[in-house]
């Protein structure tokens, strides 16, 4: 096997890290650049945003790999109210390649995902239209069919935000923060006709995952690092695919579309850290939901902000907060936050919520208007019947409860990502000053009681 091969195979971390970090990197920017590509660029999120920007920003240089570069993405879609018609939801890269003047094609909303009746445009130059050399593709989410890739010369690349064969499908990013995964990786490999991410790989790419971040942070810093890895990747198309590697189809692991029921809280299973990992999995598109009972109704509450408590600042609001039951919430006054308990004794702060059929509110507001004005103590994993009272929490069989000194420390080291909009305020005693005091307290009447004697 020759040097070059072993760079671009990465068959185990260490070769991994070579191709991300030294002699890869090395390599591949060492090499003849082929030409300049006119590119036409498949995707729509905030991972195939970054890797645009990084296309677009190459395209600028004085000596880009990049000579022409134009999008394609799905449609813009609108509400109407009324007279008036509303901008409901925009791509990402739609939006950037307004904010840099990228030609834009948009699929029609009846071919959206399917591509059958689309035809590839050609390149609007300033001398006339020319045909594009390749295409990239990046969080598309739709089917490209074999005639599409076979009308550009050089076939089309794929950037995927995940270690191929690991992680194939619509999800990689979401499904390693719900595993807690500590890492994953972008590939960049060649489309193929007749599946989703199962191309030759060209090149990966190891990305360390930060605790507390959200899906939507991880894939801009993983576009970004996608679109680096691209650009080495086209200045040396030739041999990297010459190296490319098929993948190895025993250790595939596929990712599925995720909705609103992925987002749901179970009480009964899931801990502080898991209801935190599903918040940032699936931050701006589906918000973790729980039950509350408000007189004979059930209403969905969707905590809009939340985070976990931060050390010393946020001690648990009550001292009993062991024997409170999974889903139980407690506010202390003056504060922004309603706590919750959780099943390994851990808690979560909830800043924003939005009840069913009402305005977002804040704790303040939430704990004014339903815990104390309906007497609510806690939430419900699932509906119950609105004619009986609402039945006890059931642990689940060999449930053991923590101690409090794990219960104390679980959140003595902070997450690494700061979570957008969340800024709790600190608690107005210390439990641990509280307990001490109350040791102090107990130690003086044992005193007193000896001085008796």
């Amino acid at each position: 096997m020759s040097t070059l091969r072993v760079i671009a195979r990465p068959v185990n971390f260490a070769t991994r890290w070579l191709l991300a970090y030294g002699i890869g990197r090395r390599a591949i920017s060492t090499s003849s650049i082929r030409e300049k590509y006119k590119v036409l660029f498949f995707g729509t999120d905030e991972f195939a945003r970054g890797v645009l920007k990084e296309l677009y920003l190459d395209s600028q240089t004085t000596s880009p790999v990049i000579s022409h570069l134009e999008l394609v993405c799905p449609p813009h879609q609108f509400v109407s109210h009324g007279k008036k018609t509303k901008l409901k939801w925009k791509a990402d890269t739609s939006r950037l390649s307004s904010k840099y003047g990228i030609k834009t094609h948009f699929i029609p909303t009846a071919d959206e995902g399917k591509m059958i009746r689309w035809e590839l445009p050609m390149a609007t130059m300033k001398g006339g239209s020319e045909p594009f050399d390749i295409g990239i593709v990046a969080s598309f989410g739709a089917f490209l069919p074999q005639r599409i890739i076979d009308e550009l010369p050089l076939k089309m690349l794929n950037v995927h935000p995940s270690m191929l064969p690991k992680y194939r499908g619509p999800s990689p990013i979401e499904t390693a923060i719900l595993n807690n995964d500590k890492s994953t990786g972008i590939s960049i490999q060649e489309v193929h006709p007749t599946k989703f991410d199962a191309g030759k790989v060209l090149a990966q790419r190891p990305y360390d995952i930060k605790t507390g971040i959200t899906r939507k942070q991880m894939g801009q810093e993983m576009g970004t690092e996608g679109g680096k890895l691209l650009l080495q990747v086209l200045r040396d198309l030739d041999r990297m695919r010459a190296n490319a590697w098929e993948q190895d189809e025993t250790q595939v692991t596929k990712t599925r579309r995720f909705g609103n029921l992925d987002a749901r809280i179970n009480w009964k299973t899931m801990t502080a850290h898991d209801i935190m990992r599903i918040y940032c999995a699936h931050y701006e598109r589906y918000v973790p939901w729980s039950h509350l009972r408000v007189k004979n109704s059930l209403k969905m509450v969707k905590f809009l902000v939340m985070g976990l408590p931060e050390g010393q600042r946020h001690m648990p609001v009550r001292r009993d907060f062991l024997d409170l039951v999974p889903g139980t919430m407690s506010h202390q006054r003056k504060t922004n936050f309603v706590e919750f308990n959780c099943i390994d004794g851990g808690r979560i702060l909830v800043t924003r919520f939005i009840v069913e059929g009402k305005q977002p509110c804040d704790g303040l507001q939430f704990n004014a208007g339903y815990i104390k004005k309906f007497k609510s103590e806690r939430m419900l994993s699932e509906s119950v019947n609105m004619n009986m009272p609402t039945p006890p929490f059931e642990y689940p069989e060999g449930y053991s409860r923590p101690t409090l000194e794990k219960a104390l420390h679980m959140f003595d080291t902070p997450l690494e990502v700061k979570i957008p909009g969340f800024s709790p305020t600190p608690l107005r005693y210390s439990m641990k000053d509280e307990l001490a005091k109350e040791q102090e307290e107990l130690k003086k009447q044992e005193q007193a009681k000896k001085a008796k004697k």
